[in-house]
């Protein structure tokens, strides 16, 4: 199986309505800092992974 994608960047998009960290009164608060984070991630199991042993460059 070969993966393929179109590398356009991020495609998804998602809307906070609450501070589900907030005690008591869950609505965002205006003016205040939020910090927010993207993790992005891959998997690729073409070859097995060995710590000793460097990786072959392809060009």
């Amino acid at each position: 199986m070969t993966p393929e994608a179109n590398d356009k960047g991020i495609i998804n998009s998602f809307m906070l309505t609450e501070d589900k960290f907030a005690e008591g009164n869950k609505t965002f608060v205006n003016h205040k800092t939020y910090y927010y984070m993207a993790i992005s991630y891959a998997y690729n199991n073409y070859l097995p992974y060995k710590q000793d042993v460097a990786p072959r460059l392809i060009l």
